[in-house]
């Protein structure tokens, strides 16, 4: 992405004329872990904030068609890393990092859970 928004700069677009949406996987949700993976972003792209940025997927879920693995969660279960993860999110929203959020491929249930808790809303579910 950095090569990205060093061409078109060298293009003379200016900042307010990109439109930059990036993913934080699964794999990274939690407190800690997104917290991280954001100010890597940030350094990565050499930017000051993000326009969009996307939980993506949902993770898997006891019952579900995928297996879970609970010790690569540091939250402790698929609802509370989403949960955490959002909750840094929209921290980042509120200082001015990241003007939107949103979801990737997110199911009704995953979506209620983070619409209920009141604190950014969900931007976007993207879907493939």
């Amino acid at each position: 992405m950095r090569k990205a928004v060093r061409w078109a700069g060298q293009l003379g677009l200016p900042r307010k004329d990109l439109f930059i949406v990036t993913k934080i996987h699964g794999g990274l949700f939690g407190r800690e872990r997104a917290r991280q993976w954001f100010e890597d972003a940030l350094n990565e792209t050499g930017l000051e904030y993000l326009d969009l940025v996307l939980l993506h997927g949902a993770a898997p879920e006891p019952g579900g068609d995928w297996p879970v693995v609970t010790e690569h969660m540091p939250c402790g279960s698929p609802p509370q890393c989403r949960k955490e993860t959002w909750e840094v999110l929209a921290g980042f929203v509120a200082a001015g990092r990241v003007r939107d959020i949103g979801v990737s491929n997110f199911g009704v249930r995953q979506m209620s859970e983070i619409m209920a808790l009141n604190i950014a809303p969900i931007a976007v579910n993207q879907l493939e």
